[in-house]
């Protein structure tokens, strides 16, 4: 599964899949922005 699948998924999938605190943000603002 590519990043790009993963964010659109789910972010919190896609945090079980990428454990970086960096991600996890990127996800997180993402995730706010475009619920």
């Amino acid at each position: 599964m590519s990043r790009k699948k993963a964010r659109r998924e789910s972010p919190m999938l896609a945090n079980s899949l990428e454990a970086k605190p960096n991600q996890e943000a990127v996800l997180l603002a993402n995730w706010c922005l475009a619920p």
